[in-house]
């Protein structure tokens, strides 16, 4: 991760666990919503989707996605729209393309995402 991120992990809240389930159900109890980056039939493109602030993202093995329990504890499943053969994108991709979208929003909402490096 520090490498790919190029030290602005160190200005950006995130973290990794190996208890999924338990921090889902932590976060909904701080009423926090939590989307599921998935490629299911009933998920929400993200250019079409309006994401709240704060809210929390998961994301899944590239293989074999999200877990069908896990994905049940998230708010709602959301999308990245692609064609052509492939449904889906590298993880890192796909986490990138959703959160340029979600910081779009949220600055044009007048959200205060810092200085632009």
């Amino acid at each position: 991760t520090g490498r790919a991120a190029m030290g602005a992990d160190a200005h950006v809240p995130w973290s990794h666990s190996d208890r999924t389930r338990a921090v889902l159900q932590e976060l909904r109890s701080q009423g926090v919503p939590v989307f599921a980056l998935e490629t299911v039939a009933d998920a929400a493109p993200v250019h079409g989707f309006a994401f709240p602030s704060p809210c929390a993202l998961l994301l899944g093995n590239e293989r074999h996605g999200i877990e069908a329990d896990l994905l049940a504890l998230c708010t709602a499943p959301v999308r990245i729209p692609c064609y052509g053969v492939k449904n889906s994108l590298n993880v890192s991709v796909a986490f990138a393309v959703c959160v340029y979208e979600l910081a779009r929003q949220w600055q044009w909402s007048g959200g205060d995402l810092g200085t632009e490096g």
